[in-house]
């Protein structure tokens, strides 16, 4: 996030603790000890998780699979210069059968109203390193971002760093032009864990992708780090349809994160502009992701993936984007 990044770590992250969450669902259903993207080195990762959007017909299937949809909070940045910023509310989250979830941030909003309304869901579960997918079909309509990342799962916890975030933004007025203030394409920001500078590139569409479903992914590897150490996973990248994107060469998450979605505006004409004027909706059709979790959480110690007996061999071989 570009904004506000003290404030929206101690909001949105309650964000989710007071929308209505069912509890959650085993984490995964079949019989591999864990598993290895045989197209990323093998990387292995403890956990599964495969959500298809397209066939539910109501919230209630999104709760029942564990993940959390804000309503009441704050998502996404404040406007620098005025305050503005997004709530997220439930009754912009709507499965469509067929197509996914949608997120929707309302057309014909006061552009000078104070917040806005919007749209965000959580994953359901704290992980420490992982591959995230997301196939979505973004918005057009001029006055929003579009957002998807991890960052970092304790606000309070600022002795080791509640800054930590990994971004994807796609700002719907530089999707394939240039605006007056942001170069076309995907933002991916990379917010140092210690320092919260920000490390960002930009790449380019190569064609519309407002017009289609793509895959979006962010690749938190290695997935075992130390905070206590001061040592971050070695990498993150970011790919769209599995192309390797020009990713930021630094501030690589350490710290145990939470993953988001969400849809907002702040009406900051050199960011996000808007509020749109006609209803923006971004469409999620399916989210695959292969993570760990930390065993471990408490200041000064050291999160560890969770320990598993499971070697290269016996790993369950999946193929990513």
């Amino acid at each position: 996030m570009h904004y506000s990044v003290a404030l929206l770590a101690s909001v949105v992250l309650l964000s989710t603790s007071f929308a209505r969450v069912l509890p959650k669902v085993k984490r995964d259903n079949s019989t591999c000890c864990g598993y290895k993207l045989t197209n990323r080195g093998n990387t292995r990762f403890r956990y599964q998780h495969i959500i298809d959007f397209s066939t539910m017909t109501s919230l209630d299937q999104v709760y029942q699979a564990g993940w959390g949809i804000a309503d009441g909070w704050q998502s996404g940045g404040s406007n620098p210069n005025t305050g503005q910023y997004t709530i997220a509310r439930e009754s912009n989250v709507k499965p469509v059968r067929g197509q996914g979830l949608t997120l929707t941030v309302p057309g014909g909003q006061d552009p000078k109203a104070g917040t806005f309304s919007g749209a965000e869901i959580t994953f359901p579960y704290k992980v420490l390193g992982g591959y995230f997918e997301v196939e979505a079909k973004v918005t057009s309509v001029p006055g929003t971002v579009f957002g998807m990342f991890t960052m970092h799962g304790d606000p309070w916890d600022a002795p080791i760093g509640w800054q930590d975030e990994q971004d994807i933004e796609i700002l719907s007025p530089s999707l394939m032009t240039p605006s007056p203030y942001n170069a076309a394409g995907i933002q991916l920001t990379n917010h140092h864990p210690s320092t919260g500078q920000m490390f960002e590139t930009v790449a380019p569409f190569p064609a519309d992708p407002s017009t289609a479903f793509h895959k979006y992914s962010i690749s938190w590897l290695p997935s075992l780090s130390c905070p206590a150490l001061n040592q971050p996973g070695s990498n993150t990248k970011y790919r769209y349809d599995g192309v390797l994107l020009n990713s930021p060469t630094n501030g690589y998450s350490k710290n145990p994160s939470e993953f988001y979605i969400n849809l907002w505006t702040n009406a900051d004409p050199y960011f996000s502009a808007g509020p749109p004027t006609a209803d923006a909706v971004v469409t999620i059709k399916q989210i695959r992701v292969w993570y760990d979790t930390p065993n471990k959480v408490a200041d000064g110690a050291c999160p560890t993936k969770n320990t598993f007996d499971c070697t290269v061999a016996m790993a369950c071989p999946v193929e990513v984007f």
